[in-house]
């Protein structure tokens, strides 16, 4: 996949997470992968959702280093970089801070399997934390955002 298309298509998913009202001020991100160039390309750290463009986002290797911007990339990269090195067969990763979840990880609640996701998931379930981190991607994690330590809160 080339590198200008994938930063299309990363700006797309990072606005749709603001239009649907999953992230908050600048917290939050997407990002994706061209596996066979070895580069990511994330949402770059502190930049307003409104005001993002293709251009904006950061093009990293798998170990890190800036290829492609002059903006820092998010402070998630680290994570998003552990998930496409431990699992070849996903080619983008979502961070959100939306109400519900993030209410559902302050609250420490496990996450049901919904007959809709099963064949995603393959009839996993996940919870908000476990000891082992790769058993399932999908997680919530509790004590993570603007409203740390909260049973309930808007982020």
């Amino acid at each position: 996949m080339k590198v200008r298309s994938l930063r299309e298509e990363v700006l797309e998913a990072n606005l749709e997470l603001w239009r649907r009202g999953l992230v908050l001020y600048t917290f939050g991100n997407a990002s994706g992968i061209a596996r066979e160039e070895g580069l990511v390309v994330i949402k770059p750290s502190g930049v307003p959702y409104e005001t993002m463009k293709a251009e904006d986002l950061v093009v990293v290797d798998l170990d890190g280093r800036i290829a492609e911007g002059s903006l820092r990339p998010s402070s998630d990269l680290p994570t998003h970089l552990v998930l496409y090195q431990a699992f070849a067969g996903i080619g983008a990763v979502a961070h959100t801070h939306s109400r519900v979840a993030t209410s559902w990880a302050q609250a420490q609640r496990e996450i049901p399997c919904l007959e809709p996701l099963m064949p995603i998931i393959s009839r996993a379930r996940a919870r908000y934390q476990t000891a082992d981190a790769f058993a399932n991607p999908l997680r919530l994690r509790n004590q993570h955002g603007p409203c740390d330590r909260a049973a309930l809160c808007q982020s």
